[in-house]
């Protein structure tokens, strides 16, 4: 963007900032961020070449499933990416008491590579989804490298400068990243010291830069002795891509891990015990069978989580297997699929997608249509993000979507839950923890007839169960299995 015209953010950004002294704080900041989404839609059109103003952006018909193509493309490479999950706040405005002001991100690199140092405006956590490296931050004068592998969780602080290999010779790494902006409610933004190239994704020519932002300072502000070296410097060749390949000596020097300096800094240390990365695998599950594994780090046990007030999970499911029916009591959780297949599906109050301020508003004010459900699906695949809101009955499904593929691989799936202190995880089925089984007999029998003692009489297994093999046939159209089709009493 040329840096003479009005960035829409910019605008927004001091929109928010008059906001905190103003009267209705609410309502003026719903004033700003519509007009900010009026002028992005309007630069976007623009952009595209002037398409029909009045047509209508079409939406998602399913506010809680958002499939890998979704995702917003943020810095693409060869060697790699890193895509954002859309401002859902922004979408779908209901959703605003849910998730309030959390972004979600996956990064993929190569091997043998190296991700350029930048830092951004927000807190974050990364989890590591798969493959090895070293991650490291630098605040102040202090730097902090770790050595990451599968299942690590590692709490960054906000506005750390942050760069990363992958120092492996065959294996791609992945890392989840849960973003917390402390500007712009939704919105956050990455500030590169060394500027790099972007190709065209169509015919690969450089198409645009990306700024150092060394480079927008005026000569009056740097030292006289520094200009023209420091010209020099950013007017080298820049690396193409923010993912770049790097040698066996560089990664060799880069994965040397320094010694822990960072309690004096950061303000949620509370003992010698705490560290920036833990690795949520190598803890118990919190629910597990031979059929799949739970993982949780709760903020009340993991204190870097505490501030950001999220916990953390990795769900496994093994093949042909599903995780049974459960909600949460008070948490939403933002999932991204990280490996294999499947599906998900959840009960949820029939809603429409309001479509003006005053159709939010009334949705707000009278809430769902209750007592009348429908069923929320969705495939799922690498990249593939759902919500769960609290309170919303889900179910999760590990199976091979692909007919023209055998290899049966586990469902891999890693999320954060928002609002996550006290939450309670309530099961619907299976043989412990399931609420039903704690009622009277008679509280079932007035509720749902006498079938349902001896159907919960029938279930053996807990938290994860196979498929039935008929079942496991006819799951490409989502089909139910039988035990969860419960007959209510009429």
């Amino acid at each position: 963007m040329n840096l003479n015209e009005e960035d829409p953010r910019t605008e927004y950004f001091y929109c928010w900032q008059s906001c905190q002294t103003s009267e209705d704080t609410e309502e003026c900041e719903a004033a700003c961020r519509e007009r900010l989404d009026e002028q992005l839609e309007k630069q976007s059109q623009k952009e595209q070449g002037g398409e029909d103003q009045d047509e209508k952006p079409t939406s998602n018909p399913n506010p809680y499933y958002f499939p890998k193509s979704t995702l917003l493309n943020r810095f693409g490479a060869e060697e790699g990416g890193y895509v954002v999950l859309n401002s859902l706040t922004r979408l779908y405005p209901f959703l605003r008491g849910r998730l309030k002001n959390y972004r979600l991100a996956l990064f993929l690199t190569a091997p043998g590579t190296f991700v350029l140092p930048y830092h951004i405006d927000a807190e974050s956590a990364f989890v590591v989804s798969a493959g090895k490296g070293t991650l490291t931050f630098v605040v102040k004068n202090k730097k902090e490298s770790f050595k990451i592998e599968e299942g690590d969780v590692i709490r960054v602080p906000g506005g750390a400068t942050t760069y990363l290999i992958n120092d492996h010779s065959s294996e791609h790494l992945g890392l989840v990243q849960l973003i917390r902006p402390v500007n712009i409610p939704d919105l956050f933004e990455e500030f590169f010291p060394g500027g790099y190239k972007i190709r065209d994704r169509e015919d690969y020519s450089i198409s645009d830069d990306v700024e150092s932002y060394y480079s927008v300072f005026s000569n009056d502000i740097l030292e006289a002795p520094s200009i023209e070296q420091l010209q020099k410097a950013l007017g080298q060749q820049r690396p193409e891509g923010m993912i770049i390949k790097a040698s066996k000596e560089q990664l060799k020097a880069l994965s040397k891990q320094d010694t822990s300096w960072w309690r004096k800094l950061v303000p949620w240390w509370s003992s010698e015990d705490t560290d920036l990365k833990f690795n949520l695998q190598s803890q118990k599950p919190l629910h597990s069978n031979n059929y799949g594994k739970f993982y949780e780090a709760s903020p009340q046990e993991f204190k870097q989580l505490l501030d950001v007030n999220v916990s953390v999970v990795i769900v496994e499911i093994n093949s042909e297997t599903m995780m049974v029916p459960h909600y949460n009591s008070k948490a939403t959780y933002l999932m991204m699929v990280v490996s294999g297949t499947g599906w998900f599906e959840m009960a949820s109050p029939q809603f429409t997608l309001p479509e003006t301020e005053e159709e939010i508003e009334y949705q707000e004010d009278q809430g769902e249509q209750s007592g009348m459900y429908t069923k929320v699906s969705g495939k799922l695949s690498l990249g593939d993000v759902f919500v769960v809101p609290a309170g919303r009955p889900v179910v999760f499904v590990s199976r091979n979507n692909d007919e023209g593929n055998n290899q049966n691989q586990n469902l891999r799936i890693v999320g954060f839950g928002i609002n996550a202190p006290n939450n309670i995880r309530n099961f619907l089925a299976g043989q412990e923890d399931n609420i039903m089984k704690t009622m009277e007999s008679e509280a079932k029998q007035l509720t749902f007839g006498k079938e349902m003692e001896q159907l919960l009489s029938n279930q053996k297994q807990s938290y994860f169960v196979p498929l039935s093999t008929q079942k496991s046939e006819e799951g490409r159209n989502h089909s139910s299995p039988d035990w969860l089709q419960f007959n209510t009493k009429q």
